[in-house]
C-alpha cells in the first residue's frame, strides 16, 4: 500500500504498486493535510523544496506511514529555482535526513 504526494505530474510508481493512491500537492498541502490511513511506504518527490514549513511536512509524512513502513524522500540539489507555485530550500543529504528526524 502506497501514497504519493506529488505536483500531479509524477505516475511513475503507479505501474510498479498494485495498491497506490496519489495526492496533488498543493492542492493536498502536506504541511496541512494528512490523511487518516497509513500506509507501508509514503512517497514525497520533489515535493518538500515547494513547503514553507518542512518540518510540518516531515511529521505528516511520519504520520501517514506505519509503524516499520518506509517513506521515500527526494528533492533537487543543484537545480534552478522553480517556483510551482514557491521554492523554498534545498538540502544536502545530511541536511534533509535531519528535517526527516526532526519530524518523527
Amino acid at each position: 500500500d502506497v501514497i504519493e504526494i506529488s505536483p500531479g505530474w509524477n505516475r511513475y510508481w503507479r505501474a510498479m504498486c498494485p495498491n497506490y493512491r496519489s495526492v496533488d500537492f498543493p492542492d493536498f498541502d502536506i504541511c496541512r493535510d494528512r490523511t487518516d490511513e497509513q500506509f507501508s511506504i509514503v512517497i514525497a518527490d520533489q515535493v518538500l523544496e515547494h513547503v514553507q514549513r518542512p518540518l510540518a511536512a516531515a511529521a505528516n509524512i511520519h504520520a501517514m506511514t506505519k509503524q516499520g513502513g518506509w517513506a521515500m524522500v527526494a528533492t533537487p540539489f543543484l537545480f534552478r529555482v522553480h517556483a510551482r507555485p514557491h521554492d523554498y530550500n534545498r538540502w544536502t543529504p545530511a541536511g534533509l535526513k535531519q528535517v526527516m528526524i526532526e519530524g518523527g
